[in-house]
């Protein structure tokens, strides 16, 4: 949403944006503080395994894709449990930091993390072909990597 688009004019949207996340932030620790004392965390995961959405590529050989478990590690870094999550995917507990860093960031400055997040565009349209083949190569590697682990 553009910030002249929101409900609130001038500078005013981002206070009403710090507010909404703080609003949601304590909305889901009083869940998850009323369901902590209801239910475990193996509890909760059972119920997270309903969800009909399955890794296709585990449905077709079985084997688990580079980012199979990063949904149970985000589920666990928001229980609270940073060993679990860093066990389930070490880039649940890395992607919840980068989210966390552009969200203050946008709060903060919008025009500075625009301007970051074109940088980085850029940075990645001009690498050349090779670097972006050594990032497939590397992703493979870890998908090797954690078949065996």
């Amino acid at each position: 949403m553009n910030p002249s688009e929101f409900p609130v004019h001038g500078k005013d949207y981002r206070l009403a944006l710090l507010t909404g996340t703080a609003v949601g932030l304590a909305a889901l620790a009083g869940v998850r503080s009323v369901l902590q004392h209801h239910m475990s965390f193996p509890e909760i995961l059972s119920y997270a395994r309903w969800i009909p959405l399955r890794c296709p590529m585990k449905a077709l050989t079985a084997l688990d894709c580079p980012l199979c478990g990063l949904g149970r590690s985000l589920l666990a870094l928001a229980w609270g449990d940073l060993p679990l999550a860093w066990a389930s995917h070490p880039l649940g507990p890395l992607l919840a930091l980068l989210a966390g860093y552009a969200a203050l960031l946008y709060l903060i400055s919008p025009r500075l993390f625009r301007s970051k997040l074109e940088t980085m565009s850029r940075f990645w349209r001009q690498l050349n072909s090779n670097w972006k083949f050594l990032t497939l190569v590397i992703y493979f590697l870890i998908f090797v990597a954690r078949q065996w682990t």
